[in-house]
């Protein structure tokens, strides 16, 4: 029993390692800037839960624990741990649920950008019809990570671009990323996110807040800090801590 556990925390190690290798390649890049002719041109923009996209399965999450590493190290996926065929009542797979539940990862993620876009001193925040542009957010990247406890630590990645709403023309794009061993992003234990949703909303939420504050740095603008006291979500509220 005590071999499999260290083979199994070994391997964990291994794949954080391949992954925070391949993440911090990545960090923060912006690969096209917002022109100072076209910034002067916006007043107004839209984010919408219709404009943000998945580029991983979005049946899927990526799992990287001592409890599921093994598993996929044993099929020869490091950094790709994808779990379709876990019991229905793994935690895994209410996770999943969870997420996928009335449009929840992708509401929260619009509303966390929503939010960092009508606290920054750059745009106001519009309907796609009237506004001047619009983003589109693409997640490329969404896995829980267990580091030294049993908390799981989520973490996010993600593409963004602003889009001119009249000719649909591309004025600026960026990416940003976190490693796992960022302490602001939100870790629970594996009971916490499948026994309570709003916990799980939050974590989504903080890591979308903070990929939106770099995109308003990026973008020229002052962010905003990170809301951990009260967030809406399909019209209710939720307290957290």
């Amino acid at each position: 029993m005590s071999e499999l556990f260290f083979f199994r925390k070994t391997v964990s190690v291994v794949i954080l390692f391949a992954w925070l290798v391949l993440m911090t390649l990545l960090v923060g890049c912006s690969s096209k800037s917002l022109s100072q002719a076209d910034k002067q041109l916006l007043n107004s923009v839209a984010i919408e839960p219709t404009d943000v996209i998945y580029s991983f399965n979005k049946n899927t999450i990526l799992f990287n624990t001592s409890r599921t590493a093994w598993a996929g190290a044993l099929g020869g996926a490091i950094g790709a741990l994808i779990y379709e065929g876990l019991d229905d009542d793994s935690p895994e797979n209410i996770i999943l649920f969870q997420l996928k539940k009335d449009n929840m990862l992708v509401n929260t993620i619009s509303q966390a950008f929503e939010y960092q876009i009508q606290n920054s001193d750059l745009f106001h925040v519009s309907n796609k019809d009237s506004s001047d542009a619009y983003f589109q957010i693409e997640i490329d990247g969404f896995q829980f990570h267990e580091l030294n406890t049993p908390n799981l630590r989520l973490v996010s990645s993600c593409k963004a671009s602003l889009l001119s709403t009249n000719n649909h023309r591309i004025l600026w794009k960026g990416r940003e990323s976190f490693t796992a061993f960022n302490k602001s992003l939100i870790e629970y234990p594996w009971e916490d996110y499948v026994n309570d949703p709003s916990k799980l909303r939050y974590a989504v939420s903080v890591v979308s807040q903070m990929l939106a504050a770099e995109f308003i740095k990026d973008l020229g603008g002052n962010p905003s800090p990170v809301s951990h006291a009260l967030y809406k979500l399909d019209g209710l509220e939720y307290a957290i801590r």
